[in-house]
């Protein structure tokens, strides 16, 4: 419940500054005293829209402050915890400054949060009814959750195993959809892995077989200059007239005759010698290959065919070897998933009729839960408007099939309708003519789901306009009731309204230094009688109706 209210700086509002009490609270006073400047502060405060205009001429920002008590919900716990907001001693502050910039800032509890943050956490603490607030009455999109929070824990387990079914085949539905959306493309795309899947394979490329097909390109290409160039150096060596190792070998010879006499012609006879060896050992490498040379214009003929296959992949896959394997890798990997997706979908095809079916069946239990709950909610709005002088109202919830067979709430809409009168046919909430009519509706509406909504403050805001007599009795009543199970602050002008509250606020404009400013104070016994006999017979007080205060407030 809202313990404490500031408000600094808002519209005519400089610095006030309340605490409220469980039960029901009234707040009185002439029209244009600023009792729904208050109800707009705390509107603002669980998230409304703010206006520049609101900050009081003159001022920088506007400051509202409200400290709620709270019981243990598990939703509106689980709400803070998503948001890290932690709870100290039950209690949340909100805090909210409009500046004149037209930034706004909100903290819960000190964390600083957004709007629509502010305004999720304000549907679990406060619920705003005004004179004209029967708009959200006739929005008959919110009929069917109405519908739903009367129906207690059953149905919302109910609902809860729909929607899972509902959600499990529209997610089903979507990846069909999906398929059969693309199924050109996807299969396209198949048959372009599956070709160049098995261009590769056919390939069968090795890592390094590239340099490798170079070398013996270049090896068969000149072959003549090669056979040519090993045939004359190896006769140069060990043929003709001077061979080059003869004449080396008897050189080496000489030199070892005077290797002894010095250091530096040991060295010079070391380098012939080892001079000699090498040519000796290439030599023998040279005859080797003389041999085994052979020109093959066929392997010729392989070799760049094999090296034109590979210029022409990489053309198409990458720019090495290791890229075009790599890109085989990739599309084996793809052509797999893809496989097993077409295979999948095929089982998806078979299960999407199943899944239906089954989103059906779970369905239609929800449905003639809802339909018995719709029975019990028509008898007990019924009850509440005849407590209400409505007695001949009839009221009724209007199942329709939903267009798309089924949605995510069910298989049906709802739609609350009445007949206010004998005679006249049922009709939707939005059709109500009369004012006093529409506030009982509105009441009876918040008395019935007050409970199921577990908000822990009701405001009512002129509700009771139109209403008078035996009438304003029982609103005085109804709402009386309702604080019972939820604190209720109520604007009223009527004084049978104020006379059933627990407590008592007077809400006065005064001038104070040139400016309006707006004092509340919080009525005591004797001044209460005064303030519900001027609501009862205007500014001239008679001892009559200030007899009739006294029984009222002593009757309650």
């Amino acid at each position: 419940m809202l313990q404490e209210l500031v408000i600094e700086n808002f519209t005519i509002i400089s610095k006030l500054s309340l605490s409220f009490q469980s039960g029901m609270s009234a707040l009185t006073g002439e029209t244009g005293a600023g009792k729904s400047i208050i109800i707009d502060a705390v509107n603002l405060l669980i998230g409304g829209r703010s206006q520049i205009s609101s900050i009081r001429f003159g001022s920088k920002k506007a400051v509202l402050q409200g400290l709620f008590s709270i019981q243990k919900d598990d939703q509106l716990s689980r709400l803070l915890e998503t948001y890290g907001i932690d709870l100290v001693d039950d209690s949340l502050l909100l805090q909210r400054e409009l500046m004149d910039t037209g930034r706004t800032n909100c903290r819960v509890n000190g964390r600083l949060v957004n709007t629509s943050i502010l305004r999720e956490i304000g549907r679990y603490l406060v619920d705003i009814h005004g004179q004209y607030d029967h708009q959200k009455l006739i929005n008959e999109h919110a009929h069917l959750e109405l519908l739903d929070s009367f129906g207690g824990e059953k149905l919302q387990q109910q609902k809860k195993h729909y929607q899972q079914v509902y959600t499990d085949f529209k997610e089903l539905e979507k990846k069909v959809t999906n398929l059969r959306k693309n199924e050109q493309e996807f299969a396209q795309r198949i048959d372009l892995l599956r070709f160049q899947k098995m261009e590769l394979e056919e390939a069968a490329l090795q890592m390094d077989e590239e340099d490798l097909l170079f070398e013996e390109h270049e090896k068969l290409a000149n072959f003549q200059k090669i056979s040519s160039i090993l045939t004359e150096g190896f006769a140069s060596l060990i043929e003709g007239d001077k061979p080059v190792l003869d004449h080396l070998a008897r050189t080496q010879s000489e030199f070892q005759k005077i290797a002894d006499f010095g250091s530096e012609f040991q060295k010079i006879s070391e380098n012939i010698s080892s001079a000699y060896y090498l040519l000796q050992e290439a030599t023998t490498t040279l005859n080797r290959e003389i041999e085994a040379l052979f020109y093959d214009e066929e392997r010729l003929n392989e070799v760049d065919t094999r090296l034109e296959l590979l210029k022409q992949l990489k053309r198409k896959y990458g720019e090495s070897l290791s890229d075009i394997i790599r890109y085989y890798e990739e599309i084996s990997f793809e052509l797999e998933e893809k496989e097993d997706f077409v295979h999948r979908s095929v089982e998806w095809e078979n299960s999407l009729a199943k899944k239906y079916q089954l989103a059906l069946q779970e369905g239609e239990i929800l449905s003639k839960m809802r339909a018995k709950v719709a029975q019990s909610l028509t008898k007990e709005i019924e009850q509440e408007l005849k407590e209400l002088y409505m007695d001949k109202t009839t009221f009724k919830v209007r199942f329709q099939p939903n267009s798309q067979k089924i949605t995510e709430s069910g298989l049906e809409e709802v739609q609350f309708l009445i007949a206010p009168n004998i005679g006249e046919g049922l009709k939707s909430l939005a059709k109500i003519a009369s004012g006093g009519e529409m506030s009982r509706v509105l009441l009876a509406l918040t008395s019935i789901f007050s409970d199921a909504q577990k908000i822990s403050t009701l405001i009512f805001d002129e509700i009771d306009t139109g209403v008078s007599g035996r009438v304003a009795e029982a609103i005085a009543k109804k709402i009386s009731k309702l604080s019972k199970s939820a604190q209720v602050l109520c604007i009223t002008h009527l004084p049978q309204v104020a006379a059933y509250a627990d407590n008592q606020f007077l809400i006065e404009k005064d001038i104070q230094g040139e400016r309006t400013q707006v004092r509340v104070q919080c009525l005591q016994k004797e001044a209460r009688i005064q303030e519900i006999a001027r609501m009862l017979s205007g500014e001239n007080i008679t001892s009559l109706s200030l007899e009739h205060a006294k029984e009222w407030l002593e009757e309650k």
